[in-house]
């Protein structure tokens, strides 16, 4: 089945000018992963997940493995990931949203590499397994990635309960943050998970409750903000990459097309609107290394 671009992301293309860029890029969207893409993410240590709560909230949560291999494929078509083979945090609220949703996507990123790929379907929960029925499936380039490695932890495992912060906090997370994962929902349903990245400080918060975003120039496909126009609940997670902590922001964004910042290379902006958090301490038993910038990223 072949891929199209929904409503939204087509309406994004056409007011940047790329329809025919982004046409081009249809073909790389498959319903199923190659075995070079299947090698890559069976030797992941995480990924990111994004699902849907029962109130229609989008999440973005992360599932760190104790070993590789906790993400297996039983076919092409279908990926699983096994409980028994990750650090498991009952409390995170993916596990309650896929029982209800079955709606999810996929990031699997290797900051090491500056390498990504993503997948979008459908996962049915049991006791100790996710099985994801692919729908979409497609590699990404490295641009604002961060390239970070791993460290030696030697911290206990102790995963706090989770708590709410408070507005100021947040903000402190968010803008010294170089790096943060995103969520979005199309209108009939597919969710996507993706990346973005910059200078540290390239988050500002316009409002106690609103961070402003710049979006730089990508692959032209659009297909978190197309997603946005078409839907504006989004979620965001912030990994705090030296202490192993994680803030998770749902709430609703808007997109500005017309709002731009050519000379630091911002082609438009885009808007969260903070309407609910969830932070966990030592919820990560990963450490990494100072960033190496991107050379991608605009400056400041």
């Amino acid at each position: 089945m072949s891929f199209e671009y929904s409503e939204g992301k087509k309406k994004v293309q056409k007011h940047a000018g790329v329809e025919y860029e982004a046409q081009r890029l249809t073909g790389m969207v498959k319903n199923y992963v190659a075995s070079h893409g299947q090698q890559f993410i069976q030797n992941q240590t995480f990924l990111i997940i994004s699902s849907v709560d029962e109130n229609g909230a989008l999440w973005t949560s992360i599932i760190k493995g104790n070993q590789k291999g906790f993400v297996h494929f039983l076919s092409p078509e279908k990926v699983e990931i096994d409980i028994k083979h990750i650090d498991f945090n009952p409390n995170d609220i993916l596990y309650k949203n896929i029982v209800k949703n079955e709606n999810i996507g996929i990031l699997f990123i290797e900051f090491a590499n500056r390498r990504r790929f993503r997948i979008n379907g459908k996962a049915q929960f049991s006791k100790n397994k996710i099985q994801i029925e692919i729908q979409q499936a497609f590699p990404n380039c490295p641009k604002y990635i961060q390239a970070r490695d791993f460290l030696s932890v030697e911290r206990e495992r102790a995963i706090t309960d989770p708590s709410k912060l408070d507005l100021s906090s947040i903000q402190k997370i968010v803008t010294k943050a170089d790096t943060f994962l995103m969520g979005t929902q199309a209108k009939v349903g597919s969710v996507d998970t993706s990346h973005r990245g910059g200078m540290n400080g390239f988050l500002k918060f316009v409002a106690e409750d609103t961070i402003r975003i710049p979006d730089y120039s990508g692959n032209n496909m659009f297909l978190s903000l197309g997603n946005i126009i078409e839907n504006p609940n989004t979620g965001l997670l912030f990994i705090g990459f030296e202490a192993g902590s994680i803030l998770q922001l749902s709430g609703k964004a808007y997109v500005k097309l017309d709002e731009d910042d050519f000379e630091h290379g911002i082609e438009r902006f885009w808007y969260f609107k903070i309407e609910k958090n969830i932070f966990t301490q030592n919820a990560l038993l990963l450490n990494w290394s100072a960033p190496h910038y991107s050379p991608f990223n605009p400056k400041l």
